[in-house]
């Protein structure tokens, strides 16, 4: 198989297949989509895709698969392979020390031991996931919750105070929980995410956008001797926020870094389902 870079304009021939945002991130700054598209009786035929996100431009040396798929009756010709392959080649020439995938329960027992063969080594103390409607997991608990004056949202604090806070409960942290530091409205909701502090505790709530639709709450933490008060209260704020915005309907996913956040997801809907994500890494030494 004859793998190369997709150009923009044949980025809709994977429609079928690929979701509309990540075909949109096709010719971007730092993103590398690769796959086949071949003219066969007048016809596009696709025979695999991936798009990785290339960190060098930001001057790391980490790069993430997006996205990879390839169609059902092309799995068993190694295309996966081939642009895997080809894709390594490629970010090897530009530098790249390591490549990072993620996977949710949904792909890992398919798709694991796959990558494993491929190279790739789990890494471990990854978050659990948790996916639901917005309805689910706004429960009349939180929505219930008296309000706080120790709890504001991102568009009411100073980025001076953010970036104090950021650093404080991720330190050296920050990049394995897939945070830019440099919030912006953009990617994040700067009504929906929270800040909150207490006398001698702080604590942060980040809401990104999903580009499909919905949110991700990337990180709840809190300092303190009451850590689950805060982190109830931070979510609180943040679902009577989004209440204003989204629909019951709305897909909502909250990673969870530790037991605390678990407990108090636990506390609101006992029923939630929590999911482990696998993620392997490949590196380039």
């Amino acid at each position: 198989m004859t793998v190369y870079e997709i150009p923009k304009e044949l980025a809709p021939v994977f429609a079928e297949f690929v979701p509309k945002y990540i075909l949109g991130k096709t010719g971007m700054p730092g993103y590398h989509t690769l796959g086949e598209v071949v003219m066969a009786a007048g016809e596009y035929y696709t025979a695999g895709f991936i798009q990785v996100y290339d960190g060098t431009l930001r001057k790391s040396h980490e790069a993430a698969i997006i996205y990879l798929y390839v169609p059902e009756d092309e799995r068993e010709q190694n295309n996966a392979w081939s642009l895997l392959m080809e894709t390594e080649r490629r970010l090897r020439m530009l530098g790249v020390k390591k490549l990072t995938v993620n996977m949710n329960d949904v792909f890992k027992e398919s798709l694991a031991p796959y990558f494993t063969k491929m190279g790739f080594s789990e890494r471990t103390n990854m978050p659990k996931l948790v996916t639901a409607p917005f309805g689910e997991l706004a429960k009349d608990k939180l929505l219930s919750m008296p309000d706080s004056s120790k709890v504001r949202s991102f568009s009411e604090v100073t980025k001076s105070e953010l970036t104090r806070v950021m650093h404080l409960l991720s330190g050296s942290t920050l990049s394995d929980t897939g945070i830019d530091p440099d919030i912006n409205a953009d990617d994040y909701s700067m009504k929906i995410s929270q800040v909150y502090h207490n006398d001698d505790q702080d604590g942060i709530l980040l809401a990104k956008k999903r580009p499909e639709g919905g949110l991700v709450l990337k990180l709840c933490r809190c300092t303190g001797k009451d850590v689950q008060k805060g982190m109830a209260l931070l979510l609180s704020a943040a679902s009577k926020a989004a209440k204003q915005i989204y629909t019951d309907e709305t897909p909502i996913i909250i990673l969870c870094y530790n037991d605390n956040t678990m407990s108090v997801i636990r506390a609101i809907n006992p029923d939630v389902e929590i999911k482990s994500i696998w993620q392997g890494e490949k590196s380039y030494e």
